[in-house]
């Protein structure tokens, strides 16, 4: 059941990541993206404050997912069509370690 918390929790940010950055360019959308980013983290990092260490690398990949779309949003924001291009697919496989982090560990 924390699985599946965790991935929805992920899916509604990437969403609500994708609405801000290429869809809604409005203010309240962009701090929805940041707010949502930080509460992912918190979320996170409540749920295996108890846990072993080699869990903490959920956080890792986590925060590195959530630090590539705030780039991402930058590069879209300036038009750099390259490197929103790159960073998309560092999400991607970002995402997809998590992914297989989430699967493994728990």
């Amino acid at each position: 059941m924390l699985i599946l918390i965790l991935l929805l929790f992920t899916l509604i940010y990437l969403v609500i990541s994708y609405l801000s950055i290429y869809q809604l360019h409005t203010t309240l959308t962009q701090v929805l993206r940041f707010i949502m980013g930080l509460m992912l983290i918190v979320f996170l990092g409540s749920i295996i404050f108890g846990f072993a260490t080699n869990i903490w690398w959920l956080v890792a990949v986590l925060v590195c997912l959530v630090i590539n779309i705030e780039i991402t949003a930058f590069k879209y924001r300036i038009h750099d069509k390259k490197g929103v291009t790159l960073l998309n697919y560092m999400t991607l496989f970002i995402l997809a370690i998590f992914i297989i982090l989430i699967i493994v560990i728990f």
